[in-house]
């Protein structure tokens, strides 16, 4: 579940909070063979209204569909490489009753490598292909870079 957090400004179009909830119920299948793991997961977004949108209008959204594949490898504990897909379609929006058309198809694709530092810490580094398969949306390449740590 994602919490409507950030400052949301009801006069702004574009606004870092999101003024509704979002329900992602999903579920997955994993198989492990030695060292690796196949994974699979099917996931629907669901959007509570936004009535308070831009200039007093009010938001709907259709779900969205979501799926994921993963094949992982691991090296040894905490040290692992990870190859994934996913696809997205739906999430039609409607301000005001009127429908948007349009619709969200989204393609990604993700390489990730994670190594321990030492039993309690480690790194993750992560480059994502994202690429809409509509007339409108983002294409993006995105490096991140993480740490973890547990306690």
């Amino acid at each position: 579940m994602r919490l409507p957090t950030g400052n949301y400004k009801k006069d702004k179009l574009i606004n870092p909070g999101k003024n509704r909830y979002t329900i992602r119920p999903q579920l997955g299948i994993s198989y492990t063979h030695s060292k690796w793991i196949t994974e699979a997961t099917g996931e629907v977004a669901f959007f509570t209204n936004n009535n308070e949108f831009f200039d007093g209008n009010k938001l709907e959204q259709k779900p969205l569909l979501i799926g994921q594949v993963h094949l992982i490898r691991n090296f040894s504990p905490g040290f692992w490489a990870s190859l994934s897909l996913a696809y997205d379609y739906g999430g039609e929006k409607r301000i005001n009753g009127i429908d948007k058309n349009d619709r969200e198809q989204n393609v990604a694709s993700k390489i990730s490598f994670a190594y321990p530092i030492n039993h309690a810490s480690g790194i993750k580094i992560s480059y994502i292909v994202t690429r809409t398969k509509e007339s409108t949306g983002l294409d993006s390449e995105t490096l991140a870079a993480s740490a973890s740590l547990a306690w």
